[in-house]
């Protein structure tokens, strides 16, 4: 059977296949299957992209996700929340960075360096060089 789009899928079909995109990705890492893991990766970002092209109330229905057991899940809903909720994203990503499991921490650290805030590994973000 193949599966529907995820157009055809309602919001909340979509957070619970992030939560499961989400747990498999935590289970992938955890067996040390990078490809499958990365797989998974781009799954759940595709899943937010899809929310997110639905509008601010779609990709609301992830915050609830901020508040998750599990490290990769509180991660990747942080960074798709972070447009409707910053400061939450950040905290998020913070507390994973400074107390969350290894690969989290450091996942959740390049995170914040990627949207700007400063990285306990990478510092400050600088801004890019205009092309010359």
């Amino acid at each position: 059977m193949t599966p529907r789009p995820l157009s055809h899928l309602t919001d909340t079909e979509l957070v619970n296949l992030f939560i499961e995109k989400g747990l498999a990705k935590f289970g992938a890492r955890e067996a040390m299957d990078i490809p499958r893991a990365n797989k998974l990766v781009e799954d759940t970002n595709a899943i937010g992209r899809e929310l997110a092209s639905r509008g601010p109330e779609a990709i609301a229905a992830l915050l609830p996700l901020l508040e998750h057991e599990n490290d990769s899940i509180r991660m990747s809903a942080a960074a798709h929340c972070h447009a409707i909720e910053p400061e939450r994203s950040r905290q998020v990503l913070d507390d994973i960075s400074a107390h969350g499991d290894v690969p989290y921490r450091i996942l959740a650290d390049a995170q914040l360096w990627d949207l700007g805030y400063p990285s306990r590994l990478l510092g400050t973000k600088k801004p890019k060089e205009p092309n010359s």
